[in-house]
């Protein structure tokens, strides 16, 4: 396709340059700059006024997976369905071809991670990165979506693309590495896939849902994050996938890829701190909004199904990537994705919760929370006051006042609880020792933990700990120094 011919066909008072960018895979991309800011004059009226862009980014819909050839086919309604979204967005879509604000030359959060490029900015490092996509995810998430937009976003061929490149083959990747259970699991991949569909159609059929649906970007993952440092911003790019999904998808999808780079590139010592205030930030921004899919009737029903889709995209990413030789085996991260398939179970009530609970992606996930926690969060969170932190005086007059024994229904807790209490005990750094969590490193985390631990199972806490501290409190103030500008 003649790109510059198209745009000028468009407008003709102005004359575009092409240069396509790297790493489209669906579709082609590319980068369009006038060949002069001046437009030239036209009897013909413009059919769109494309006067004053100094540079813009364009997507083309093949009618097959432009990486592969024609021998994979996929429709090009994945780029007309995107209206409604678009729209939504400020974005301006021209049916197979794209039309989009070019954020500029901007790297993407899969090479800021990789090559440990944002946890030294001073001002938009890691931290302050995983919390603001944390909130967009949110609140994307929390969106009402009409029906109008159900109808448009209904695109049946990207579940076809999406069982043939990422379902279908689980079984025999697995079996190709001798894991004993390769069926059980492929199967298990492929029934989870029908009955997400199932779900999914009911919503989009008119028919009462069984569950909740959010609009999702289908095919999220690290390299669909531009990272502005400059301005503090975050972009969201590739949403040919989009579509409705099972609450926890986009966050199951995107963490399998965080997961795998926690356990493969063991010098980034900052990113399991970096999963868990995403996850915080996701979750407090979700129960602010009063996202529909919070419902905890629902939950162990949804953890299950986003379980899989983890352990399913973590099977396929650790069989595709290269990893290198510093790394674990390609086999031990496979199997790291089939822990979270077993720990799925074939039912619901074979999901195995307390061994989830205490996992660094969903031990935060607030469908572990007890029912009544999360009502009071959902509606508290918007209505109490912070509460004042404390002067040293008062605390050591709260520890002296403090029982040596728990409170009645209290369990103790061990060290392993690490993730499970992790709301309380940053809040307990911050209060009592003075503490960022997201400031420490792993060993010095655990080390404090350990005296948190301590003060726990001797009844020393404030109630409110024991009580849970998200029902009267949102704890991200307590991640990190920095401040937000809004």
């Amino acid at each position: 396709m003649d790109f510059a011919q198209y745009l000028n066909s468009l407008d003709e008072r102005v004359k575009w340059e092409t240069q396509q960018l790297q790493g489209g895979l669906v579709n082609v991309t590319m980068r369009a700059t006038p060949l002069s800011h001046e437009a030239v004059s036209s009897s013909t009226p413009p059919k769109v006024d494309l006067n004053g862009y100094k540079s813009m980014v364009m997507k083309y819909a093949p009618p097959y997976i432009a990486s592969i050839g024609e021998e994979a086919p996929f429709s090009q309604f994945r780029q007309g369905c995107l209206q409604p979204l678009l729209s939504k967005l400020a974005l301006f879509n021209t049916y197979y071809v794209l039309i989009m604000e070019d954020l500029g030359v901007l790297p993407t959060l899969d090479n800021a991670i990789l090559q440990n490029k944002i946890q030294h900015n001073a001002h938009f490092g890691s931290q302050e990165v995983a919390t603001a996509l944390g909130r967009g995810l949110g609140v994307l998430h929390a969106l009402q979506v009409d029906q109008d937009t159900k109808d448009a976003l209904r695109n049946l061929n990207s579940d076809d693309v999406v069982f043939e490149l990422a379902v279908k083959g689980v079984e025999d990747k697995l079996a190709s590495l001798g894991v004993g259970d390769s069926a059980v699991l492929g199967n298990r991949v492929a029934t989870a896939f029908e009955d997400s569909k199932q779900l999914i159609d009911e919503q989009e059929g008119h028919r009462p849902a069984k569950v909740p649906v959010v609009l999702s970007m289908g095919d999220l993952w690290p390299a669909s994050v531009l990272v502005d440092g400059e301005n503090h911003r975050l972009g969201l790019i590739d949403w040919e996938f989009a579509h409705l999904s099972l609450p926890l998808s986009d966050i199951a999808q995107f963490s399998a890829y965080l997961n795998l780079y926690s356990l493969a590139y063991t010098s980034i010592d900052w990113l399991s701190g970096f999963i868990l205030t995403f996850m915080n930030s996701y979750i407090s921004h979700s129960r602010q909004l009063e996202a529909a899919w919070l419902s905890p009737t629902l939950s162990h029903s949804l953890l299950r199904h986003a379980v899989i889709l983890h352990g399913r995209e973590m099977v396929n990413i650790a069989m595709e990537r290269d990893w290198g030789t510093d790394s674990p085996s390609r086999s031990e991260l496979v199997n790291a994705g089939c822990r979270y398939l077993r720990l799925a179970g074939d039912s619901e009530g074979e999901l195995q919760v307390d061994e989830l609970s205490k996992d660094a992606i969903f031990g935060p996930a607030p469908i572990l929370k007890p029912p009544v926690y999360m009502h009071q969060v959902s509606i508290l969170s918007l209505l109490e006051p912070a509460i004042p932190q404390m002067s040293s005086r008062r605390r050591d007059e709260s520890r002296s006042r403090s029982p040596e024994r728990l409170p009645k229904g209290v369990q103790e807790i061990t060290e392993k609880d690490f993730f499970l209490k992790n709301d309380e005990f940053r809040l307990w750094l911050k209060e009592e020792k003075d503490k960022y969590f997201t400031e420490l490193s792993g060993e010095k985390a655990r080390s404090y933990f350990r005296k948190f631990v301590k003060s726990w199972n001797k009844g020393r806490l404030s109630s409110k700990y024991y009580n849970g501290i998200g029902a009267v409190q949102d704890t991200a103030a307590a991640s990190t120094s920095y401040r937000w500008a809004f």
